[in-house]
């Protein structure tokens, strides 16, 4: 099933592919996406509510997303302060 999905902060649209059997297999209420950044528009996440005819019946914006820093990142972290004491950079 292809969805035409627009992006409610700023307009970006494009047509995603979902999986009808996701569509299908829910008996009532609405299916949520969360569309990614670069999904649909290059800045923003946001999430699809989509009903059980595959009709997309509204949009919510994601107001903040967590994050968790991989222990590469932190290696990374640990380097720079280090060399930022020493007065390296």
């Amino acid at each position: 099933m292809v969805l035409e999905v627009v992006c409610p902060t700023c307009g970006g649209m494009k047509n995603l592919s979902v999986p009808a059997n996701i569509i299908t297999q829910k008996k009532s209420g609405t299916i949520k996406i969360h569309i990614k950044i670069n999904a649909v528009c290059p800045e923003h996440q946001f999430l699809v509510f989509v009903d059980t005819r595959g009709t997309i019946r509204g949009y919510e914006k994601i107001d903040i997303q967590l994050v968790s820093i991989t222990h590469k990142d932190k290696i990374k972290n640990n380097i720079k302060e280090f060399l930022t004491r020493l007065n390296f950079t």
